[in-house]
């Protein structure tokens, strides 16, 4: 992406439980330390406080992907939490 765009983009992090768990701070990691990334969706389960809180920190857009209002409603409070 960063070859394509001199602009921040997003990506998507999925939380949804699957079969072999998945150590989603490495995929926060590689966020960060390649840079670019300006918003990151989130999907699936509730984001753990501490990983919104590192993306936080580092200036990036949150926002989780619902399939109701009353499940975006609740999403709010946890991108928009300091």
């Amino acid at each position: 992406m960063k070859e394509l765009t001199g602009r921040p983009f997003a990506v998507n992090l999925n939380l949804f439980p699957a079969l072999r768990p998945i150590d989603n701070d490495l995929y926060v990691d590689a966020i960060l330390e390649e840079g670019g990334v300006g918003i990151v969706e989130t999907s699936g389960s509730r984001p753990p406080t501490a990983l919104l809180a590192r993306l936080k920190e580092a200036g990036i857009k949150l926002m989780h992907k619902c399939t109701s209002v009353h499940h975006a409603v609740i999403a709010r409070r946890w991108v928009t939490t300091p």
